[in-house]
């Protein structure tokens, strides 16, 4: 998806009883046109990266995965990683259309780094560099231009996303809550379903 180059309002206001200090103060930038996935990386995806390289996953090295309940909290799956995200009972056979999890920071900028050196036969992406998105990319992308609460709108929905409140406790196919829970771009799944990794560094 092309998001065009213009500034826009990344942030939250000071009033937003639902934002934290990370989110604020609200301000304005300006980001030249860029592109980015409509959807997140899947296990399909992922899966041709591993069976190309041979890459081993943080996970796999480590012996464990995590399950996120926060950005705050966190729970250890022993066995765990991204082809047996709940540990070594599950596995992805019935699930490739999912996004992958259980991949790490630096898992996610090899998987950019091999899929940039594979674009053969892509004439849409000739010349294009392949990376994570940085905050402020990533942010515009979900929010558009006016910096809205959430991907579709100011109004919280459950039925546009997977989240607690929409009871369906564990990931979805990617493209699952399209088009009504997209971003104003066209972005998919932009709020819910998997925490999603960016360029930036965790700072103020």
């Amino acid at each position: 998806i092309t998001i065009p180059s213009c500034s826009f309002v990344i942030g939250s206001r000071d009033d937003n009883k639902d934002s934290t200090d990370y989110e604020r103060p609200q301000h304005s930038i300006a980001l030249k046109e860029y592109r980015i996935a409509r959807y997140a990386v899947t296990n399909k995806n992922f899966a041709a990266f591993v069976n190309a390289t041979k890459y081993i996953t943080t996970a796999e090295k480590e012996g464990t995965g995590y399950l996120f309940a926060s950005v705050y909290m966190r729970a250890v799956i022993k066995g765990a990683n991204w082809a047996h995200p709940m540990g070594s009972q599950s596995d992805i056979a019935q699930i490739q259309d999912y996004p992958v999890v259980q991949v790490s920071w630096y898992d996610a900028i090899a998987y950019y780094e091999w899929l940039g050196q594979n674009l053969q036969g892509f004439k849409n992406l000739e010349g294009f560099k392949m990376r994570l998105p940085t905050e402020a990319e990533w942010e515009k992308a979900a929010r558009g231009e006016y910096g809205k609460e959430y991907p579709w709108g100011d109004e919280f929905d459950e039925t546009k996303c997977n989240i607690d409140e929409s009871g369906i406790g564990r990931t979805t196919p990617v493209g699952k809550f399209s088009p009504q829970g997209d971003s104003p771009y066209g972005v998919a799944d932009m709020s819910g379903n998997v925490w999603e990794w960016c360029q930036s560094k965790y700072k103020p």
